[in-house]
């Protein structure tokens, strides 16, 4: 049975059916934001990549990636270690949402895994990534901008033992 789910729920999700109501079905996301991490990890641009599957009107599964740009340097260097970059996040969560008067409001809960690169001398970064898991919490506010694209803007916000990445992020929406 659970293999029969694996290969239904992700065939569902591509290739929705007319059946679904139009607040049904896969809504894809693409953005900006800034990672601000009060811990370990570097703080920096980052480009957003992500998908909902709104399985009801109101809840649905989302994954989301994020790809930081450049590295954050140290203040004062530590040892040989100049900063950390190569920021890499995923979450996987479970979103919901409301609407009020053309405004939709999401929130969602989850889990995902942050990972970065320290930074040595002037070369390329070198070493392993270094990283883990939190809890991820998403609240993001959004309104129809022509059609099937809608714009959101909230944040994400990862609770882990010593890495709190917060991200302030607008994400545009798309319902194919």
């Amino acid at each position: 049975m659970p293999r029969f789910s694996l290969l239904v729920l992700p065939a569902v999700m591509l290739f929705h059916a007319g059946v679904f109501a139009q607040e049904r079905g896969v809504e894809l996301h693409g953005g900006l934001g800034y990672v601000l991490d009060a811990g370990r990890g570097p703080s920096v641009p980052a480009v957003n990549a992500g998908a909902v599957a709104w399985l009801t009107p109101r809840w649905g599964a989302g994954v989301r990636l994020i790809e930081g740009i450049g590295h954050d340097d140290f203040d004062e260097p530590i040892g040989a270690t100049l900063g950390v970059g190569g920021l890499r996040m995923w979450t996987v969560t479970s979103q919901w949402r409301w609407f009020a008067r053309g405004t939709e409001m999401n929130v969602a809960l989850g889990g995902g895994r942050h990972a970065y690169r320290f930074h040595r001398g002037t070369s390329q970064p070198i070493g392993d990534r270094s990283g883990s898991g939190f809890v991820a919490i998403d609240v993001l506010v959004g309104r129809r901008l022509h059609g099937s694209l809608h714009v959101k803007g909230g944040f994400t916000y990862g609770l882990g033992w010593d890495l709190h990445p917060f991200q302030p992020v607008l994400l545009f929406a798309w319902t194919p």
